[in-house]
């Protein structure tokens, strides 16, 4: 055992030294900026390409709507055996229906009838039959509806599909922003910790030689604590940050990135009769309350229509003959025809009349969803230029801020060592310091989100197709 030991560990250690190099460079991170990451998140995330199975099954939704309008060819065949004959019939039908509710078949038949006696009776025959509903189920406002409604849903789902991607872009700016800050902050805290832990063996050298107190030592060793607890802290936040933000893009979860942070945003606040001007004009969820309108109002008027009589103009045309075979049969030297009216309701209506009200009422009902849809636009529009307005001057200040705080800790560092000042006055600048540096980085990714914010509320983060916007849908 000993011989397979020693032969073992140097092979072992040779293929350390031979993969270590390349396991290295198979981790290289992925360096993303704030656009890039958008467009990987848009095109690869789990979650969005889901969603959009729901456009493809609007689609068949539609194809399914307009079967009802194309040719259909039903194929017949039936056959009995009967004490008194045998019968055996085949024959095939070619059928449409119309927007206007007409539907015309054409069809043709053979029969055959054997009779006991061993003798055959043949029949053929070419039928046109046609029917055309009047006055409640007349006309294209009834017999389109289903094709409509699909339409309508594959704009819904289209609508929402494109809200998702809004939201996802959102999520990514700000789990980029936030990583962004963290990556900054624990290099802060590394560094504040690095200080802190000097100060410390300062301090202590100090109360040693009883040029300081134990007080002032214990201020400093607390300071090193919290220091080391938010740098694992932000750390484990980093950790689960990244995590998230790999999930956003598609991404496997242990991709190592490396991540651009991107400029101050330069957006130009519109003045809030613009922003309120271009919501209302690319806003979908908006677009999709005037087209439920749209169907309420569509649905009213197809409740109202159904008040009237249900009757159907039914005629037919039919040429045969019937001989001993089946070739006399074909001459078709007969013919017949019928024409006349039928109908069959409710004479006074009563489940119509009340479904007209439901539908009146849905009608009011979105109309006044409508108003206050533009209400709450405004309000929410009003609100993001001032978030924007507001973030934008605070990340001013907490940069000006921030440079005094790194003046004030630099200044009372130096005063320390030459032993102008006692360590509270380092510890306290020191504390001024990190949270000037917290607040600037929130400050800056506040800011960086609110323009975003500021683009979706008036419905232009993304370019979305026309026919999704409200411009054709304004009641």
């Amino acid at each position: 055992m000993k011989w397979i030991s020693s032969f073992i560990f140097p092979v072992f250690v040779l293929w350390i030294t031979a993969c270590g190099p390349r396991a290295a460079c198979a981790v290289e991170p992925l360096a993303l900026e704030l656009p890039s990451a958008m467009e990987q998140a848009i095109q690869h995330n789990l979650r969005l390409a889901q969603s959009a199975l729901a456009i493809s099954q609007a689609r068949l939704g539609i194809d399914d709507a307009r079967a009802a309008f194309t040719f259909q060819i039903t194929p017949e065949a039936t056959g009995s055996l009967g004490s008194e004959n045998n019968r055996w019939q085949t024959g095939l039908d070619v059928s449409r229906k119309f927007s206007s509710g007409a539907k015309v078949s054409v069809g043709g038949r053979v029969r055959e009838t054997q009779q006991t006696d061993g003798e055959s009776l043949w029949r053929s025959s070419i039928r046109i039959d046609a029917s055309q509903p009047l006055f409640s189920q007349f006309g294209p406002l009834i017999h389109l509806e289903p094709l409509r409604q699909a339409d309508d849903q594959l704009m819904r789902e289209q609508r929402t599909w494109e809200m998702q991607k809004a939201d996802l872009l959102l999520d990514v700016v700000k789990t980029f922003e936030d990583l962004i800050s963290l990556e900054q902050q624990i290099k802060s805290d590394e560094a504040f910790f690095r200080r802190t832990d000097a100060l410390c063996r300062l301090t202590r050298a100090r109360e040693a030689q009883g040029r300081s107190t134990r007080v002032d030592t214990l201020r400093v060793e607390l300071q090193r604590g919290q220091a080391e607890g938010r740098l694992e802290n932000n750390r484990e936040r980093l950790f689960t940050r990244r995590r998230d933000l790999a999930e956003l893009l598609g991404l496997p979860q242990d991709t190592p990135l490396q991540l651009i942070p991107p400029p101050l945003p330069d957006i130009e606040t519109p003045t809030p009769e613009e922003a309120l001007q271009t919501a209302f004009a690319n806003r979908l969820d908006y677009a999709q309350l005037l087209q439920d309108y749209r169907a309420r109002r569509r649905a009213a008027r197809i409740s109202k229509r159904r008040i009237l009589p249900d009757v159907s103009l039914i005629a037919s045309a039919e040429r045969y003959d019937e001989q001993d075979s089946f070739s006399e049969s074909t001459r078709l030297a007969e013919e017949s025809w019928t024409i006349g009216l039928s109908g069959d309701s409710d004479l006074f209506k009563r489940r119509e009349r009340i479904a007209l009200r439901q539908a009146e009422l849905d009608e009011e009902s979105l109309r006044q969803l409508i108003d206050i849809k533009s209400i709450t636009i405004t309000r929410e529009i009003l609100q993001a230029l001032s978030t924007c307005r507001r973030t934008r001057s605070e990340a001013a200040i907490q940069k000006r801020n921030y440079q005094l705080a790194t003046d004030r800790v630099t200044l009372a560092r130096r005063l320390y060592e030459t032993g102008r000042v006692d360590n509270f006055s380092v510890t306290d600048a020191e504390d001024a310091f990190i949270k000037a540096e917290i607040q600037l980085l929130e400050a800056r990714s506040a800011f960086v989100l609110s323009g975003y914010q500021l683009l979706n509320t008036m419905g232009t983060l993304l370019e979305v197709p026309g026919n999704l916007k409200p411009n054709g849908y304004v009641p």
